[in-house]
């Protein structure tokens, strides 16, 4: 059977989504941790077969670095960083000349462990991988 991609471009959280709360249902901001490998290894492949990965975090400046730096390390990189991909730029924005129309990215899919599970367990990436890649 051949993968496809459900969805062009994916925004994905660091804190509790790419890097796991710890036992204690805590993150390690302002610094980092390691990251969940498994979800590494789907969104490189989803990249891979040309999808588009967003890193939308709360984190800025030093912390921010750190995470994508840490991701880098486990070979994640991304097409964007808390911006949108340049080719899926809203035709609003493009239209009405303006670079910045909002601070919400698009993107077909926003992976965050605030909107997964609201009692504060990790994403279960099995189930994102079912999500975003269709068998034919």
């Amino acid at each position: 059977m051949m993968k496809n991609l459900k969805f062009k471009v994916i925004a994905v959280d660091y804190d509790g989504t790419l890097e796991p709360l710890n036992e204690n249902g805590k993150d390690s901001y302002p610094s980092v941790g390691k990251l969940n490998k498994y979800a590494v290894n789907i969104l490189k492949e989803y990249r891979k077969m040309g999808g588009k990965v967003i890193l939308f975090t709360c984190r800025t400046d030093k912390s921010l670095e750190l995470a994508v730096e840490n991701c880098k390390k486990y070979g994640l990189e991304f097409d964007a960083v808390n911006k949108d991909v340049d080719s899926v730029a809203t035709d609003w924005c493009r239209n009405h000349n303006t670079y910045s129309c909002s601070n919400k990215v698009t993107a077909d899919l926003y992976i965050d462990d605030k909107s997964y599970d609201r009692y504060g367990r990790n994403v279960d990436w099995y189930q994102v991988k079912r999500l975003i890649f269709s068998e034919e």
